[in-house]
């Protein structure tokens, strides 16, 4: 195990683990009106009718994430030390440029929907009225995330989740009221559209920060930042989004819809690191700033990367053996045939969720060329093997693909971070880890076999669970740091307490001491 270089109750630590909480909380809202927003879909609506919804919303992230041309990122990078520097006019100058970019990229992509409507409609099989509502959806959905990258970049953590939560219950509401007035897949596209420009008028303070503008090195926030961030962003953006669109172009709606379920439940794996990788960025961003922190920025990514592996890989576990129940409890039976797509999306999905851990810390550190150079890799090989292998395998293939593309990524993103910081994979608790994955991963098989349905299978997996975390207490996978980590997290839960100092004195037992 690592050692940690500083007391683990160093500030920066501290504000990391400040950050995870928040943004779980951010993503726990998201996650769960997401599966929510979907559940109606695929109980309401058939396939077909589930794949137009799906396509829409996939080209309206991948599209408008492109529109900043990565200065969204941009800002999520330099806001942090523009505070740090002092340097707030050029937070106004920064907001303000790249929202005027904004702007002119969403008009010059309207007037090329407009014109190419019939193409676009006849390519993604979905509704010409569909294609004519893209650009308003783009404009909402890349001012929104605009806005949250200013958020993350203040380090609002909290207001991004709460703002977040009320997102994602309107869209909820507003697609069931739709859905239950008979309006077919017009229900969630506009209750998807109408939550976002709700959103952004709650979150429109951060669009006119007050303080006196300065002079800005645009090229700076353009080509070195932007570009770096761009190709970031449509990297992870074919990986994630693209599979969709190319299902849509080889094969019907239907085919989608069912991919879509698959990815619903497969493509949740990685959130967990995407999670630590935003609580990260922003202090590994700051800590970049001296030579003498590269221990820090080594020690804070590897005990990412050990949290990582402690909560994915029991997932996993779950989702595969009860990827049948979780298809027919989100959807419907007629999606049943998904199920086989399910532990290659995860997988992919886990190994994508640590490559943007390495990524992004590249990018934090000021590595951009380097993580530029792995996104194109990745990007090519995806673009190669996702349109042979779908149009061979159809949605296996693009399932394949998408997990093949993720391990690139994740093996050369983590040779070249490694080779920079310096810093070793945990592999004690990596093997006390798998060890105990092992053990549970039996009991669970055998009690799987007698679970009639999801609500028993999940009683079964919390259970396991809770096995599973004991086990590692007697493995000594915890640490002191563990421990401290307990504190500061239950610092942010006002109930509880006792139970807490009870599980630390537990812990300390068996806490390995290194």
């Amino acid at each position: 195990m690592m050692k940690n270089p500083s007391d683990a109750k160093h500030p920066i630590r501290t504000k990391l683990i400040s950050n995870a909480f928040f943004i779980f909380i951010d993503w726990f809202a998201l996650s769960f009106f997401s599966f929510l927003y979907w559940f109606i879909i695929g109980k309401t609506l058939l396939p077909e009718e589930y794949g137009i919804v799906y396509v829409f919303h996939n080209i309206t992230v991948i599209v408008s994430s492109l529109l900043p041309l990565g200065t969204s990122i941009s800002l999520f990078k330099l806001i942090p030390e523009y505070i740090h520097n002092n340097q707030l006019g050029k937070i106004t100058s920064s907001i303000r440029f790249t929202l005027k970019l904004l702007t002119f990229t969403t008009l010059i992509t309207s007037l090329f929907i407009f014109i190419f409507s019939d193409t676009i409609s006849t390519l993604l099989k979905i509704p010409k009225i569909l294609v004519w509502l893209l650009p308003v959806s783009l404009f909402s959905y890349a001012v929104f995330s605009h806005q949250a990258s200013i958020m993350q970049g203040f380090q609002h953590i909290r207001k991004l989740a709460i703002t977040s939560a009320i997102g994602q219950i309107l869209k909820v509401v507003i697609a069931g009221v739709l859905v239950y007035a008979n309006m077919s897949f017009f229900g969630p596209i506009i209750g998807f559209i109408a939550s976002s420009f709700i959103l952004i008028v709650i979150r429109g303070g951060y669009l006119f920060y007050n303080k006196p503008p300065v002079k800005i090195n645009i090229k700076e926030i353009v080509l070195k930042f932007g570009v770096a961030a761009l190709l970031d962003r449509m990297s992870l953006l074919l990986l994630t989004s693209s599979a969709s669109l190319i299902l849509a172009f080889f094969y019907t709606p239907e085919v989608v819809g069912i991919f879509g379920v698959s990815m619903l439940i497969g493509g949740q794996l990685s959130l967990v690191p995407t999670i630590f990788s935003f609580a990260l960025f922003p202090i590994t961003s700051l800590l970049s700033s001296s030579k003498r922190m590269e221990k820090r920025q080594s020690y804070l990514i590897n005990s990412v990367f050990r949290y990582t592996l402690l909560i994915t890989l029991p997932i996993i576990i779950f989702v595969t053996l009860f990827s049948g129940k979780l298809i027919t409890l989100l959807s419907q039976e007629s999606y049943l045939s998904g199920k086989p797509l399910i532990p290659i999306l995860a997988i992919g999905s886990l190994l994508l969720g640590i490559s943007i851990i390495f990524t992004r810390s590249l990018y934090a550190i000021g590595k951009t060329n380097v993580q530029r150079k792995l996104f194109i890799l990745t990007s090519v090989i995806y673009v190669v093997l996702s349109f042979t292998l779908t149009y061979m395998f159809s949605a296996l293939g693009a399932s394949i693909a998408y997990a093949i593309s993720s391990f690139v990524l994740f093996v050369t993103s983590f040779i070249y971070l490694r080779k920079i910081l310096k810093f070793d994979i945990p592999l004690r608790s990596i093997r006390k880890i798998i060890v105990a994955n092992i053990v549970s991963l039996g009991i669970l098989y055998v009690l799987s076999n007698f679970a009639p349905n999801i609500l028993i299978g999940t009683l079964y997996t919390i259970l396991v669970g809770m096995f599973y975390l004991v086990l590692l207490l007697f493995l000594r996978f915890y640490t002191i740091d563990d421990i401290n980590l307990i504190n500061a997290v239950s610092n942010h839960i006002p109930i509880g307490k006792n139970l807490v100092n009870n599980l630390i004195k537990i812990i300390s037992k068996y806490a390995e001491k290194s």
